[in-house]
């Protein structure tokens, strides 16, 4: 049964709100409800970073009005119908009960009603550009009384002072000597002309989360500011992107336009070619798909260096290399948080500037990336932390072997490659391979291992070193004799602190071990936590990648396995501290970019 469609006469005296953009402060509501005394608002401090999407906040929620009227006749009440930015705020896409009273824009689930007095009292349809500007440099509203430390031994409040509060006041008041204007989540919904005779001195502007909903708005504002070089105007919603023909705006270097309502073809066909000189781009959360990238005329990018697609949906290597391999000036490239299996190196001379990848948080599982990746001229900085590669081999192992098969890598994850680690990895990387040669004569080494031939020549052939030790080789033919003990908590009392000595060969893996361990004191080797103490030692060495060789961590006859048990509790709170430090880091990659500009350009 299709369902009936309602229009919106019975609020015609409310029609101005019609297609509005609108902030609803969640927070205002939650204060009045909890004290009915009172209608002052919850003060919260708003994201700092220029990276997030204003979902990232909880107090409010931003969107547009789409509907105003009756939903139910038997009633006088008024409600409005809004969609708003995010679908998980949403309940219906504007079909209630059987009736259609509009269509969300991208057709999900992403609107509700809410009584119109409700509305009108919680919402904003946001400021113009000079009244945030005043409300956020000219408001000197400091109180003596409230700037205090309190004091727990005296059980007092002791006053402070403002280090270099005058200099603050000074600035605030000059605002026409600013360099940069941050107002990210002011409320900012128009933009006038001549306002950009008050800031001859501003080069950068920040207008993320605001209420700003068509291009032309945007392009006062870069008439206004014509010296511009930075301008971020991420997670705005535009409903209307039409761009004056002719125009550019040449001294723009760095684009930031994450988490908007446009897609990636408007995107680069109509707006990257008004700024023929554009360094930095970021377009991250905006859903960008592999057929996207497919279907749209990049224009001639002569200038531009850093590129950030971080957080979309692609998925197939072959479309990032076809879109921007060419692109001769790109030094930066980061697609973290997209679902890419593998990279690839696709032909001589693509990516022949890039020195830094950034790929974490993807589906890439095994090592031939990383063999690809050494193929990029210049490579010298890779994340991939947040992957199956290192579930599958262990952070430790994938990290020595990203060294070893990466020849100019410096940077790893964020963390500087040294010389001693670079040639310890390839020694070990180079020993792993003479072992594969030697088990399997036939095997086509160099296939598997492209930097095979190149390390033979600066550390020698590892199977002949083994040839020349007896004709046998060490993994094999040699043992070692080691105790093991028992310290976990759990394991039944008559095997606590128990040794049993074992002759183990040096290519038993760390993992085997754990098995072993298993099947002497009854521990899961899931649970195990294994060190090592030399002989004449006292301080244990963690064993901590099972896919190491024993071999790896320099054991001797006599020395000591100490297994433990794992606290479960605590390891899962390790990990949840190490996830959100990986984020953290991310996040700090990719702000440090923008600062790397910003420098330069001082």
């Amino acid at each position: 049964m299709s369902s009936q469609q309602v229009s919106n006469k019975e609020g015609s005296e409310y029609d101005h709100l019609l297609n509005r953009r609108f902030e609803y402060n969640i927070a205002k509501q939650q204060v009045k409800s909890e004290d009915n005394n009172t209608t002052t608002a919850a003060t919260f401090e708003a994201s700092n970073s220029l990276y997030a999407p204003a979902s990232s906040r909880s107090d409010v929620s931003r969107g547009f009005v789409r509907f105003i009227g009756k939903i139910d006749q038997a009633s006088s009440q008024l409600f409005v119908g809004v969609e708003w930015d995010y679908e998980e705020r949403g309940k219906h896409d504007g079909e209630l009960n059987g009736v259609r009273y509009f269509v969300t824009s991208t057709g999900k689930k992403s609107a509700s009603f809410i009584k119109l007095e409700t509305f009108l009292r919680f919402s904003s349809l946001g400021i113009d550009f000079m009244q945030a500007v005043s409300g956020k440099y000219k408001n000197k509203d400091f109180k003596e009384e409230e700037m205090f430390i309190y004091s727990s031994s005296k059980k007092t409040q002791i006053s402070v002072e403002l280090v270099g509060r005058q200099d603050l006041e000074s600035k605030l008041e000059k605002i026409e000597k600013l360099t940069d204007l941050g107002l990210q989540d002011c409320k900012v919904s128009s933009i006038e002309k001549g306002i950009g005779a008050n800031f001859e001195n501003v080069r950068g502007i920040d207008l993320s989360a605001n209420l700003i909903e068509t291009w032309s708005q945007v392009e006062t504002l870069l008439e206004e500011f014509p010296k511009l070089t930075n301008l971020i105007i991420s997670s705005n919603r535009f409903s209307q992107v039409v761009v004056s023909k002719g125009r550019t705006y040449p001294n723009l270097k760095m684009l930031v336009v994450n988490d908007v309502s446009f897609g990636w073809k408007t995107f680069v066909e109509e707006i990257l070619p008004l700024f023929p000189n554009i360094e930095e781009v970021h377009f991250r959360d905006n859903n960008v798909t592999d057929e996207d990238l497919k279907s749209s005329q990049l224009p001639t990018l002569s200038s531009i260096q850093s590129l950030n697609l971080s957080g979309n949906k692609i998925a197939n290597w072959d479309a990032v290399w076809n879109s921007f391999s060419n692109f001769a000036t790109l030094t930066r490239l980061l697609l973290n948080y997209n679902a890419l299996s593998s990279v690839k190196f696709m032909k001589e001379g693509g990516f022949s500037s890039l020195k830094s990848i950034s790929v974490a948080s993807n589906k890439i599982e095994e090592y031939d990336s990383l063999n690809e990746l050494n193929n990029m001229p210049l490579l010298e900085e890779l994340r991939l932390e947040s992957n199956p590669i290192q579930e599958k081999y262990g952070v430790n192992n994938v990290r020595q072997y990203a060294v070893a098969r990466i020849r100019g890598l410096i940077s790893f994850n964020g963390s500087e490659v040294r010389k001693k680690e670079r040639e310890d990895a390839e020694k070990y990387y180079l020993k792993q391979c003479g072992r594969e040669k030697t088990s399997n004569p036939s095997l086509e080494i160099t296939t598997l291992h492209p930097r095979y031939n190149e390390l033979v020549k600066i550390y020698g052939d590892p199977c002949e070193a083994d040839n020349a030790n007896q004709g046998v080789t060490k993994v094999s033919n040699e043992f070692v004799v080691l105790n093991i003990k028992n310290v976990a908590a759990s394991v039944v009392s008559s095997s606590q602190g128990h040794v049993v000595e074992k002759k183990i060969p040096y290519g038993f893996t760390i993992q085997k071990l754990k098995l072993m361990c298993q099947r002497l004191f009854k521990l899961e080797a899931s649970k195990q936590r294994l060190f090592y103490i030399d002989v004449g030692h006292s301080l244990p060495e963690p064993l901590g990648d099972d896919f190491k060789d024993i071999d790896f961590y320099a054991v001797k006859d006599g020395g000591t396995i100490i297994m433990e048990e794992i606290d479960e509790f605590a390891q899962q709170k390790e990990e949840e501290l190490k996830r959100k430090e990986r984020e953290r880091t991310i996040k700090e990659q990719e702000e440090q970019v923008s600062r790397e500009l910003r420098w330069k350009q001082l």
